[in-house]
């Protein structure tokens, strides 16, 4: 999936194709590293939600800092259990929530 496909792109409503939450999630984890922020040398984080498991090995360091850091919180499934949902989309809000919580991190 291309960034070009992820911009123009949607599914159903305002829903993003899952493959562009995990790219668009891991865009502001590659800038801070950019900028000297970020995980260095090896590290290790328990990602604490039940489907964990299912993010992709690629995406697996972007999401940990992410999480790390506030800038993804999980969203709830049917049950109320907080999950991660990566493999699922994400609306255009919660894209807009992300990018806010990490301009906000940054800008300290």
């Amino acid at each position: 999936m291309s960034i070009k496909s992820c911009a123009s792109g949607h599914k159903g409503g305002s829903a993003v194709f899952p493959s562009c939450i995990l790219l668009i999630s891991s865009l502001p984890f590659r800038y801070a590293q950019y900028k000297g922020e970020g995980f260095q040398g090896l590290w290790s984080f328990k990602l604490d939600f039940p489907d964990a498991g299912s993010v992709s090995d690629w995406a697996a360091e972007a999401i940990s800092w992410m999480v790390m850091n506030g800038v993804i919180n999980g969203t709830t499934d049917g049950n109320g259990a907080v999950i991660l949902d990566p493999q699922g989309g994400a609306t255009r809000a919660q894209i807009a929530a992300m990018i806010q919580r990490f301009c906000e991190k940054t800008a300290k």
